[in-house]
């Protein structure tokens, strides 16, 4: 399958595209490089053994994306892209509600130009705000944010849910890739669930007992809160 990861050059995006690329999957990556670096990209290539393809884009550009989603028939985005500084949130929040908010509005418009109906989208724990009890858990309640950066990560998510059905997507898959808890599900794990027969570790039976679906909107979130082995 053509998986297309934004902010792809990241720490998290760079394991994510070797473990889809050595399970045989076409890997394009799109990333600006606010964050990143195109050195991490060349290593990937070195570890997995051939080219990765890569463009150097801002997701909040139409125009950006409309020439990746053309140049390439994609079947999954991985959504990766957007400010991450929690702290520097705080300092200039505008620009993360404007960056976070604006690139995933962009790119879902564009996946449903082009029938693209599968995302992942990469959340935060901080979502959860300050919880009561740490591991968290897939049934703890979201209390509220602390700072900017988890409120956009918060937004997307309401908005990725509200939007399911207008958007045609199939799955929207919502994941906590960084977070309070080793125990938390890898992203390579989340991809297995749509679709991609990717192989893991991971007890896969156990992690479809916590998932959560939404009918109305056609949307899943899969172990989003993951906390027990």
């Amino acid at each position: 399958m053509n998986i297309l990861l934004t902010g792809g050059a990241g720490f998290i995006a760079t394991h994510t595209c070797v473990e889809l690329c050595s399970a045989g999957h076409d890997v394009i990556i799109v990333d600006n490089y606010v964050n990143s670096n195109p050195e991490a990209i060349r290593r990937v290539e070195e570890i997995v053994g051939h080219p990765v393809k890569a463009y150097e884009a801002d997701v909040c550009e139409a125009e950006a994306m409309e020439k990746i989603f053309s140049e390439n028939a994609i079947d999954v985005v991985v959504h990766f892209a957007g400010l991450k500084a929690v702290g520097e949130s705080v300092q200039i929040p505008l620009r993360y509600y404007r960056n976070n908010l604006d690139s995933t509005l962009t790119l879902c418009e564009t996946m449903a130009r082009h029938g693209c109906k599968k995302l992942v989208f990469s959340s935060s724990a901080t979502v959860y705000g300050v919880p009561d009890e740490v591991p968290l858990r897939e049934d703890m309640f979201c209390k509220g944010c602390t700072n900017p950066y988890g409120w956009t990560k918060y937004m997307i998510e309401k908005i990725l849910q509200g939007a399911a059905a207008d958007l045609h997507l199939i799955d929207v898959m919502v994941g906590i890739l960084l977070a309070l808890d080793h125990n938390i599900l890898p992203p390579c794990f989340l991809l297995c669930q749509g679709g991609l027969a990717l192989e893991t570790t991971v007890d896969r039976s156990a992690a479809l007992s916590t998932a959560k679906t939404y009918p109305k909107q056609n949307c899943l979130v899969f172990c989003k809160r993951w906390a027990d082995k």
